[in-house]
């Protein structure tokens, strides 16, 4: 995603981003079914899928990466990133304390894996932690300033981290994550303008959803658009199920029982959560979830 494939390769050098991820996907498949079965190969590969989408094909090639060279550090950047897009947040943080493990004290991606998954997690102090650790290491690399730009937004440093992605972009803006860009300029401007002028700017949301209108399969765009505080918990329910209706990926259903939840069906919410985990146990978030819509009726026991 973020890194080059001329590192392992001299002759093919690409930058994997969403225009030339089926290029690299074409080039390594061949390479491997010519008999180069390296972990870098298919960690790479796994690294293009990711980009391209196809998260299952994605985890099945860092699973067979891991599975060759199990010291190879950037597949698990590559598993946690795929879990955490999954919902499995259990599983890409154990992935992300293997990494740590196995990567170097400086590499800048496990930093930046961790500021993104204790982000969404809501563990700010975690966040913030690791966010400085990041803007440390004080590197000039294209990709690192894409990394410290995320790394300032996490501590509310709005205008550095509109520096860092400027700064990114001049140097080699169209060989890194376009999608990647997109979000953080538009995060950094508009959520610096909102400091210096201490006020909300709706127009902000309205940029990320055509963002996400562009960037985002329809599957993702009305998961994206059933979090969207502008509209009511029904909307937000018809955008869900518009959701599962092309793909009831378990993240999905998660997300409406969440919604289910909040809008008092919390039963319709235990019988989703205890659906999930009846087909795929490793979504261990879900017992919280449970334990919460349980507490709403009162049925403390279960709780």
């Amino acid at each position: 995603m973020f890194d080059n494939i001329n590192i392992f390769y001299k002759d093919a050098e690409i930058h994997i981003t969403e225009f030339t991820a089926r290029k690299v996907i074409r080039l390594l498949k061949k390479r491997i079914a010519n008999g180069d079965k390296s972990a870098q190969n298919y960690a790479f590969l796994a690294d293009a899928y990711m980009t391209d989408k196809k998260m299952h094909k994605a985890l099945k090639n860092a699973l067979r990466a891991k599975a060759i060279d199990a010291d190879y550090y950037y597949t698990y950047v590559i598993l946690v990133m795929i879990y955490q897009d999954d919902g499995r947040f259990a599983k890409a943080e154990k992935y992300l304390v293997e990494l740590f493990e196995k990567a170097p004290e400086d590499y800048e991606l496990a930093y930046f894996c961790a500021i993104l998954l204790y982000g969404q997690l809501c563990r700010e102090q975690a966040c913030k932690n690791y966010a400085k650790k990041l803007i440390n290491l004080n590197r000039t690399t294209p990709a690192y300033l894409l990394f410290k730009a995320y790394a300032y937004l996490a501590l509310g440093e709005f205008f550095n981290a509109l520096k860092s992605i400027l700064k990114a972009m001049l140097q080699d803006g169209k060989n890194l994550c376009i999608g990647a860009q997109i979000f953080l300029l538009s995060s950094a401007i508009f959520s610096w303008l909102e400091e210096k002028l201490n006020t909300e700017l709706y127009i902000f949301r309205g940029i990320r959803f055509l963002q996400i209108a562009c960037l985002a399969s329809k599957e993702e765009y009305y998961y994206c658009k059933s979090e969207n505080f502008f509209d009511s918990d029904k909307k937000c329910l018809e955008n869900i199920d518009k959701a599962i209706s092309i793909n009831p990926k378990p993240v999905y259903l998660i997300r409406k029982a969440s919604i289910l939840s909040i809008m008092g069906r919390a039963e319709e919410a235990i019988d989703i959560y205890k659906d999930v985990l009846q087909k795929d146990d490793s979504y261990v978030e879900c017992y919280n979830y449970l334990c919460g819509a349980y507490q709403i009726i009162k049925d403390y026991k279960s709780a």
